[in-house]
């Protein structure tokens, strides 16, 4: 909580004119108009607090990511601690809180961040000097050695890197430089730390070798899962601080398959074991607790009994497909985390789950190609899911410059979604991709899946009837009236859009009702300068609009 004195103060400064609360209030209420659904302005007295999931913040996801980043260091993996801080340091465009450097209020904070940010970018030096990484590293060092000349941290390591890669001569001139420099400028010494050092290389000492441990691999990724490296590293930190995570997103985006992978890859991280439950089927009648879970060998308990059986020891717990038992999830979930604290739960859903303390990670779909070329077809994350599966089921598939435009057509017809863009590459065995990229621009009963699995995941369309159903009568006719929208819209837009449709309501009532269609992972949110806009995915717009053209006023 930020007290409105101290908002007031960073503003305008100590000696703000009358009137200044007034000003603040209306700078909160254009806040609130900004932000719209993914974050919440509340008062409480003595001021203001905001509420926003952490992980939308970056700078909360990079001292996320150092932080665990250490904690692997400091347990014997730079591997993994190396990988973690490049994620971290991915996050800085920039010098810390860009453009706000005339509020005093946050002078302190930026300082403490750049200072952050050196501390994380020595420490994955550090680990990349214990993988044996030297010769690459040298150019990076000198470069922050020129940049940080007072920096002695980085000085050592550059010596190091010299020394390691048979440059004993250039490695002493970096410390007579350093030395130099300190005394010129400071009137000092070099540390001790760096004396040592020197005297190390002098001497050729052999502790000044790396000594690189083998570890175990990380599992390579399964097929069908690309684009999402990144994701899963921030989303394992996110999953170690929290009691449940909860993954929403729109239908066929890939929620499942993102908390399997994570399952996969932090099996490691949790000697209780990594447990997965299936609740599609799970008949809301029935306790949740009657479900079974299965561990990775195959292993398979009623959901009761393992966690009877859960020892102290952290432990996973993947929920996978809550939609139908959302309601039994604030029980469930809070008797859990009393009697197993070090229990995590991921679960997967189409909208949050009513369950307090969760955090909840929005899956997005996949990142479209740039533009219609092969190499940015190639190095899209929906171009290579597609690719990816059109040669699973063609061995003679192979995108060209004759198809990447079609192949380019296609990824953006389905928007990125995983589910459609496998369904679609298996369908070009018997459909040319040219005849392809035309029909999914209008025919979205195309992407029909056979084979033994779950109903709402048998076609895109069935997994998008089922997220529908979920709607009041009358939020079903506003969803429809929507589909008017190719492009992204504003809520004055929309409410526009409906009573031109029949359906005339009032500016809260439309705010309600896209508020609604957020939750449920129909609507996507985009954030500008000049606004808050509001986009349908192409394959809910081609659904919602055969509704509206079936309906009576259709």
């Amino acid at each position: 909580m930020t007290p409105t004195d101290v908002l007031v103060d960073a503003l305008w400064g100590p000696d703000h004119q009358e009137g200044s609360a007034t000003r603040l209030r209306l700078h909160i209420h254009r806040l609130r108009r900004l932000l719209g659904d993914t974050a919440q302005i509340t008062y409480r007295a003595p001021g203001y607090v905001l509420h926003v999931p952490p992980q939308t913040i970056d700078s909360w996801q990079f001292e996320a990511l150092a932080g665990e980043a250490r904690r692997f260091i400091d347990t014997g993996d730079p591997t993994r601690g190396s990988d973690l801080l490049r994620s971290a340091l991915d996050l800085w465009r920039g010098p810390a809180l860009s453009g706000l450097e005339g509020v005093p209020l946050l002078q302190q904070v930026a300082v403490r961040l750049a200072e952050k940010r050196i501390r994380a970018l020595a420490l994955r030096i550090d680990a990349d000097l214990a993988l044996g990484r030297h010769a690459d590293l040298i150019g990076e060092i000198h470069g922050l050695v020129q940049e940080y000349p007072l920096q002695e941290r980085f000085r050592a390591q550059l010596m190091t890197a010299l020394y390691r890669d048979g440059r004993q001569p250039e490695a002493l001139q970096i410390y007579r430089e350093g030395r130099d420099l300190l005394r010129t400028e400071l009137g000092l010494e070099p540390s001790i730390e760096l004396s040592r050092l020197e005297h190390a290389i002098l001497n050729r000492d052999p502790s000044l070798l790396p000594r690189v441990t083998e570890r175990e691999p990380a599992p390579p990724f399964q097929a069908g899962f690309v684009g999402r490296a990144r994701e899963l590293v921030e989303l394992s930190v996110v999953v170690r601080r929290t009691p449940l995570v909860t993954l929403v997103g729109p239908p066929g985006v890939g929620k499942s398959r993102l908390a399997r992978e994570l399952g996969e890859r932090e099996h490691l991280s949790y000697p209780g074991g990594i447990w997965t439950a299936d609740l599609a089927n799970v008949s809301p009648s029935s306790p949740t607790l009657w479900a079974t879970a299965t561990d990775r060998d195959g292993n398979t308990l009623p959901l009761a009994e393992l966690l009877w059986r859960l020892s102290a020891s952290p432990a996973l717990l993947i929920l996978d497909n809550c939609d139908p038992l959302r309601q039994e999830f604030a029980t469930l979930t809070r008797d859990l985390h009393h009697t197993l604290p070090e229990l995590r739960i991921v679960a997967t859903c189409r909208q949050r789950l009513p369950a307090e303390g969760q955090s909840v990670w929005r899956v997005a779909p996949l990142a479209l190609p740039y533009e219609q070329t092969v190499q940015a077809v190639r190095s899209s994350p929906a171009g290579q899911l597609f690719i990816e599966q059109a040669s699973s089921v063609d061995r003679e598939f192979t995108l060209c410059k004759h198809n990447a435009a079609e192949v380019a057509r296609i990824c953006r017809a389905v928007d990125g979604i995983p589910l459609a863009l496998e369904l679609a590459g298996q369908l070009t065995v018997s459909i040319p991709v040219e005849q392809l990229a035309v029909r999914l621009d209008r025919q979205l009963d195309l992407l029909a899946r056979s084979g033994g699995d779950t109903p709402r995941h048998a076609s895109l369309r069935a997994a998008i009837e089922w997220s529908y159903a979920r709607l009041s009568g009358e939020e079903q006719r506003a969803f429809d009236q929507l589909s008017v929208f190719t492009r992204p819209f504003r809520m004055e837009d929309a409410r526009t859009a409906l009573a031109r449709g029949g359906m005339g309501v009032t500016a809260e009532r439309m705010r309600d009702l896209v508020g609604i269609f957020i939750e449920h992972s129909l609507l996507y949110v985009e954030r500008a300068q000049d606004g808050t806009r509001y986009r349908l995915l192409e394959m809910l717009r081609q659904y919602a609009a055969q509704q509206l053209a079936r309906s009576p006023a259709g």
